[in-house]
């Protein structure tokens, strides 16, 4: 079966275009984790499909899991890459799919790409002995965001194990959650790194947590409603979190960055 490898901002991910219904869903969720594995599989942070649009709105339904098989809810950088693919197999640049319940419109440009989420999260602040306060927000899947300094962020296990803690956290069972270590450079710029949940592990870059992120950090700076822009810069690439603050909430989440096509192949699977 040919499949594709691709990337947006360190993001990896193994993607088949499954547009002919050939591929069952319990068949993609049983070969995502010897797929993932990074010395005997493919390699990457989750699997990905195109399957049949399930309504007459979508050009595709985009199917995802986390390494471990896991459903991720939404993966922001996925469904930037997804589309990549899409465009490149003749889609049309600008198109909407579905996952789950909710549609996602986007634009294939030649250098980035433009997601735009149905989103309207809000921002829940959690108390903690540890942190202070945790920043509880939803952008298509659950995240908590940690405000930490320059040396914590450099720590890399530090990140893994403070990640992995909060991950199983009984304050956000059943789920968990992802977790996102954030350091605020200036008014519109943070550095980000990230604990993904089903990953278990942290990753070069998280599209949601980049946009709970931005949100977090205009929440803190007490931005004025309207259009905001943040640049946040994971480990694997520069995002950009773009959303309008509302006087309770936030809308018109955009998600903007690279995503490339790497490589594809053929698998026995």
């Amino acid at each position: 079966m040919e499949f594709f490898k691709l990337q947006g901002a360190g993001n990896d991910f193994v993607v088949f275009d499954n547009r002919d219904g050939a591929m069952s869903l319990d068949d993609l969720i049983a070969i995502t984790p010897r797929l993932s594995h990074r010395r005997t599989g493919v390699g990457a942070d989750g699997v990905m499909a195109l399957f049949p649009a399930s309504d007459n709105q979508t050009a595709y339904s985009m199917i995802y899991r986390n390494a471990d098989g896991s459903d991720a809810g939404m993966c922001g950088n996925g469904g930037r890459c997804i589309a990549r693919l899409a465009a490149e197999l003749g889609v049309s640049n600008s198109h909407r799919f579905r996952v789950h319940n909710n549609v996602y419109e986007v634009q294939v440009l030649p250098d980035r790409v433009r997601l735009h989420f149905p989103s309207k999260p809000t921002i829940k602040s959690v108390e903690d002995p540890q942190f202070g306060i945790l920043y509880q927000v939803c952008t298509g899947t659950e995240h908590v965001v940690v405000n930490v300094s320059e040396h914590q962020l450099k720590d890399r296990q530090w990140l893994r194990e403070t990640g992995k803690t909060l991950r199983y956290d009984p304050r956000f069972s059943p789920r968990g959650t992802n977790v996102n270590f954030m350091l605020s450079r200036a008014d519109h710029t943070v550095d980000l790194v990230t604990y993904e949940r089903g990953v278990e592990n942290l990753t070069l870059s998280c599209g949601t947590g980049s946009l709970a992120a931005g949100l977090v950090s205009a929440h803190q700076h007490d931005h004025p409603p309207g259009v905001h822009r943040i640049s946040v810069v994971n480990s694997g690439g520069i995002l950009q979190a773009e959303f309008r603050k509302m006087d309770a909430g936030y809308s018109s989440l955009v998600l903007e960055g690279p995503a490339e096509i790497v490589f594809k192949g053929k698998i026995n699977v």
